[in-house]
């Protein structure tokens, strides 16, 4: 399945906490039944405070980059799961710690090389 951004019909707000909870609630209900447009609009709401919380876990603006992509992705792949027993933005906050951490994970497994030698 592809989630590709295309032009959204959803008007973009400004950042998650942009109209009322109930507007968030209808986008988050037509993501959920496979609308692309509701669901690049959640994703483009939520980007900027999952990078940021990538950077603030990760430290690396390159590893962060990575897991906030990773974290959208795990969004938009597991956006038919959430159930809304609480507020889409802590979801998304507790897949994109959960991305940062298994960022950490690989940074672990990398070989460390000396870049002057």
């Amino acid at each position: 399945m592809s989630y590709a951004l295309t032009i959204s019909t959803y008007k973009a707000a400004d950042g998650p906490h942009s109209g009322s909870a109930a507007d968030e609630a209808g986008v988050v209900a037509a993501a959920r039944d496979g609308d692309r447009a509701a669901l690049e609009t959640l994703l483009r709401q939520h980007y900027d405070r999952c990078y940021a919380l990538c950077r603030r876990l990760l430290g690396d603006e390159e590893d962060a980059l990575d897991a906030a992509q990773e974290a959208m992705i795990a969004i938009a792949r597991g956006i038919s799961t959430f159930d809304g027993r609480s507020a889409f933005s802590t979801w998304a906050y507790r897949v994109t710690t959960n991305a940062a951490f298994d960022e950490l994970r690989r940074r672990r497994r990398r070989p460390v090389t000396d870049r002057w030698a």
